[in-house]
């Protein structure tokens, strides 16, 4: 009888194990390994055996040339921000991937799509997080304020082999999964949102709508440090992934691709949360860079995020630190400190006994300066600024000259 093989998957990097650990020995997690079972692996002796007997199958493959060409028809969202983040608009057969913080508004974007879009083509949303009336309740919400129609198909369930049935009977064009992370499969024992569970879910979404070119829009979760929840192989599987980002307690929101198979990735979409739904920034600069009618003035500065120490790390400048010379300065970033040498007044007279060629003429002229009762050692502080460089240099030249 075979037996059944046990492994150990990390839920938040995907890394299997023989044997159970405290931490992942991949990306490091505690207590992330969960125990999963599976069926005995496929003995490869078997099935090269069973190749060698069969007949080899006709040739599958094409020369590139001779593959024929589609034209793609792209589908208009609606949101023509949201179209040019696409690329222009949504591509049949596609997998988009849509990520954001709790309470950002991303069931908020795809419903108001998917009421749209049901007006031209046939939609189905799937809502595996909330029951039918409330998604029917924020549709009438954002319905009073849009157009009218009878809306998307929908479907609360979450199940995936029902999600499955359903889009094989509907063949809709574009389909709405809210959330993947929220999806399970009954042949898996793990629980949902887990990693084994999340992988298989995307695997078989994606074959079905590849095979019925179906237009996929995924919600995915996100961590505590912002990134997607789930396997990496996730952003792998989908062909763009959006990222809805924004405060929560702000009206503004911006919607940016991480990845596009088919369009650029810098474009930027903003939006604005109103009561009524999501409305379209079509003018960014006119809200951020206007001022209100009245106002005396107003500045406007571009601001880029740097190192704790405010210095860039190309070029090295001698500064002066404490008088005990140290090895390690604690509570200082390697990246930022580097003491590579150090001049105290007994090791310089030490090395300058020795080889007096040895010695700095900079670092004897900084030294110096201080007198030579208590003289600091010098360290490296990488840094590029040159009046910061210019300026030690000739107080230490004029100190030397004074001195002399």
């Amino acid at each position: 009888m075979p037996r059944t093989v046990t492994t150990y998957v990390c839920q938040n990097c995907g890394a299997q194990s023989r044997q159970f650990f405290g931490r992942c020995s991949s990306c490091g997690s505690w207590n992330s390994l969960v125990e999963q079972s599976s069926g005995p692996p496929p003995d490869g002796r078997r099935r090269r055996q069973s190749a060698q007997t069969a007949e080899p199958a006709p040739r599958r493959s094409e020369a590139m040339a001779a593959v024929g060409e589609r034209a793609v028809q792209r589908l208009g969202t609606g949101f023509a921000e949201l179209d040019r983040v696409l690329g222009g608009g949504l591509v049949p057969g596609s997998l988009v991937l849509v990520g954001g913080d709790p309470g950002i508004g991303k069931s908020t974007l795809l419903l108001q799509t998917a009421a749209d879009l049901a007006q031209r083509q046939s939609v189905l949303y799937v809502s595996a997080e909330e029951s039918a009336q409330q998604v029917k309740l924020r549709w009438q919400r954002l319905a009073a304020a849009g157009g009218g129609g009878d809306g998307p198909q929908l479907l609360a369930e979450t199940d995936l082999e029902q999600v499955l049935q359903e889009l094989e009977a509907l063949r809709p064009d574009v389909a709405v999964i809210d959330s993947i992370q929220a999806l399970h499969d009954a042949e898996l024992s793990s629980a949902p949102g887990s990693v084994a569970q999340v992988r298989e879910c995307a695997a078989s979404l994606q074959r079905l709508a590849k095979k019925l070119d179906i237009a996929l829009l995924l919600v995915g979760h996100v961590t505590k440090e912002g990134m997607l929840a789930g396997p990496k192989v996730l952003e792998h599987l989908v062909d763009a992934v959006l990222t809805f980002e924004g405060d929560r307690f702000a009206s503004h929101r911006l919607l940016r691709a991480v990845k596009n198979r088919f369009g650029a990735t810098h474009e930027l979409g903003v939006f604005e949360m109103r009561d009524r739904g999501l409305l379209e920034v079509s003018n960014p600069s006119e809200l951020f860079l206007g001022s209100p009618e009245g106002s005396v003035g107003m500045a406007t500065i571009v601001a880029m995020p740097t190192d704790p120490s405010g210095l860039p790390k190309n070029n090295s400048l001698g500064l002066l630190t404490s008088s005990r010379p140290r090895s390690r300065i604690s509570k200082t970033p390697s990246s930022w400190v580097a003491p590579k040498r150090f001049f105290t007044a007994r090791s310089r007279r030490w090395l300058a006994k020795r080889s007096p060629s040895k010695v700095s003429t900079a670092s004897t002229r900084c030294s110096s300066t201080l007198g030579p009762a208590n003289i600091p050692s010098l360290v490296t502080w990488p840094t590029n600024n040159r009046a910061i460089s210019s300026f030690l240099a000739r107080r230490c030249s004029d100190a030397a000259h004074s001195r002399t």
